[in-house]
């Protein structure tokens, strides 16, 4: 009688010891507080742009809090953009699209930003001064600046976005300093006039059509380049000749189609049939040489 009632203790205390786990949570990231719930909001809110946040002065609308210039209102010739406005350090310029006066802009010190499509469309634009400092051009920042014929690029440059300088048909030349470690597709495509290009040391990729339809008459691919993407240099006519430096330099298809005269010099016997499989309507054999 003793063993059966001690046994009958023993199976409660177990049933209530399972009881009392399940009831336990489990480990693990507990759900935010309302005070972490409010701050996210808070945060997230802060981040957006409303009309509230812009501010006019003289030809200028500004976003104070972004240090941001929006856009310009008015008509000037020649612009030198000011380091300050309304009391505001600008470190990052917008908003002079389609101003079809403007010739000539002086970029100021302390801008490290210059924003998508900022002088698109800007046909009399020939002379851009861009400062130190800066570190990105956005996508489509000149996009269409047709009479601009040269631009200095600075060293503290880091990245040039899509279509950047895409059918600026007067760009003669341009030196990529290497600092500049992305190239964005069709960065200079349809540059007609473009013929001379130095590309930075740095470059891993170059992007799909980078350099299509542009009046490049040579290139040499740096070392550090190890993927020329399809078509980036596709319709290059006056293509004469490409030097590539590094074994593992890859090309995707049609890299150099419609390179039917372009003489090639490449690493080893790899790369050069490599090269001749990726673009077979675009490179002749009997033009790539192994160094």
């Amino acid at each position: 009688m003793k063993k059966k009632i001690i046994s009958a203790l023993l199976c409660s205390l177990v049933a209530v010891s399972l009881v009392g786990c399940g009831n336990t949570k489990k480990a693990g990231k507990s759900a935010p507080s309302k005070e972490t719930k409010a701050s996210t909001e808070q945060a997230s809110s802060s981040d957006k742009i409303t009309e509230k946040d812009i501010v006019s002065v003289g030809d200028f609308d500004i976003i104070p809090k972004k240090g941001m210039l929006l856009r310009y209102n008015g008509n000037e010739t020649n612009l030198e953009i000011p380091s300050e406005i309304g009391g505001v350090k600008i470190v990052s310029i917008d908003g002079f699209g389609y101003k079809q006066n403007l010739e000539k802009v002086v970029i100021p010190d302390g801008v490290t930003n210059i924003g998508e499509s900022a002088f698109v469309g800007c046909i009399k634009l020939n002379s851009v001064a861009i400062p130190e400092g800066v570190t990105d051009i956005e996508d489509t920042a000149f996009i269409s600046c047709v009479a601009l014929e040269n631009i200095k690029l600075p060293s503290s440059l880091k990245t040039i976005g899509e279509r950047a300088f895409d059918t600026c048909s007067k760009l003669k030349s341009i030196e990529i300093p290497d600092s500049v470690k992305s190239i964005g597709a069709s960065a200079f495509s349809n540059c007609t006039a473009l013929k001379s290009v130095v590309l930075p040391k740095g470059l891993t990729y170059i992007k799909k059509q980078t350099f299509s339809s542009s009046g490049i008459e040579s290139i040499t691919i740096p070392e550090s380049v190890t993927n020329i993407e399809e078509e980036a240099f596709n319709d290059c006519y006056h293509l004469a000749s490409v030097t590539l430096t590094s074994a593992s330099t890859q090309m995707e298809r049609n890299a150099f189609e419609d390179a039917g005269k372009t003489m090639f010099n490449v690493v080893d016997k790899t790369q050069k049939d490599q090269l001749i499989n990726s673009c077979p309507s675009g490179v002749k054999t009997e033009n790539v040489y192994v160094k």
